[in-house]
């Protein structure tokens, strides 16, 4: 880990590394290789999978936010059967979920 902001790799990482880009490497800690294209490996497959190891632009609002959620609407739900209250009311991106009744 080094302070700052700089090309993350697998051995080394930076501070200033945004989630997208410790998504990707924390994938090589796993044992995944790169799926984008690269002139360095024109032989590397396979690529363009639109995986974190691909495109990992953005990957935690494309890939994770959903998921986030689905479960957390889930979540409310079953609260709200347990606490024997109405479920919640969908809320919108950026306003915290509310009850109806």
């Amino acid at each position: 880990m080094k302070k700052g902001a700089g090309r993350s790799n697998l051995g080394l990482w930076y501070t200033g590394d945004s989630g997208d880009v410790a998504s990707h490497e924390f994938g090589h800690l796993l044992g995944h290789p790169d799926e984008y294209r690269d002139g360095v490996c024109p032989d590397r497959s396979p690529v363009g999978t639109g995986t974190v190891m691909d495109d990992n632009t953005e990957v935690v609002q494309r890939l994770c936010e959903p998921e986030h959620e689905r479960a957390a609407e889930a979540i409310y739900e079953v609260a709200g059967r347990l606490m024997d209250e109405p479920s919640p009311r969908p809320w919108r991106e950026g306003e915290p979920p509310t009850w109806h009744g």
